[in-house]
């Protein structure tokens, strides 16, 4: 239950990455009420910690830690 959670809230923020808004001009700021984000805890991971935080927008509740470690490894980040 609780992967595909995780797997519903990564689709939710990939559709909303490739949705198209279009207006005459952008606003100089945005902001999205009730979203809290949180420092990074490691060098490179501010994806993660985008990704936690957002999750836990949508109340699926996991430490950056275990989004991080489960990260696919490359010598090239």
């Amino acid at each position: 239950m609780r992967r595909a959670a995780v797997v519903v809230a990564l689709y939710v923020v990939a559709s909303a990455l490739t949705s198209t808004a279009y207006a005459d001009e952008l606003p100089p700021s945005a902001v999205v009420e009730g979203l809290v984000g949180h420092p990074q805890e490691h060098n490179l991971s501010c994806e993660s910690r985008s990704a936690t935080d957002l999750a836990a927008f949508w109340e699926v509740v996991f430490a950056e830690d275990d989004f991080f470690r489960r990260l696919p490894k490359s010598d090239n980040p």
